[in-house]
């Protein structure tokens, strides 16, 4: 059956795929960091959740898990952030995937995979 148990497919719905730019990423990482981080594509990371985040209460920072361990690359997009960061405060999201795929040096960003599923009922 794979990963998953039955319990766990009755708690969380079906899998969703998420496929979106890194936000701020030209503002946190140099063009020759965003040249190894290519070449070291994909790269895990993890998404951080920052209520207390001055510019937006709804933040989600984005940081390597793999390669650069702990480096802060940049933000989800707000419109992405507005729906997920309260999903994620009440703790009714499950990430099981989420990766750094590639780099756009034209736009300075990087593309990000992230695989969830949402909690279909509040029991812990």
């Amino acid at each position: 059956m794979g990963v998953a148990t039955k319990k766990h497919q009755t708690r969380y719905g079906k899998e969703r795929r998420l496929t979106f730019s890194v936000a701020g990423m030209n503002y946190r990482v140099t063009p020759s960091t965003q040249v190894a981080l290519s070449e070291n594509a994909p790269i895990m990371v993890k998404l951080v959740r920052e209520p207390e985040n001055t510019h937006d209460p709804n933040a989600i920072a984005v940081y390597l898990e793999t390669y650069r361990k702990g480096m802060h690359i940049g933000f989800v997009p707000r419109q992405i952030a507005e729906s997920l960061a309260p999903l994620m405060d009440e703790n009714r999201v499950v990430f099981t995937a989420t990766w750094l795929t590639s780099i756009d040096f034209s736009g300075h960003t990087g593309k990000l995979l992230v695989v969830l599923r949402k909690k279909l009922s509040p029991t812990p």
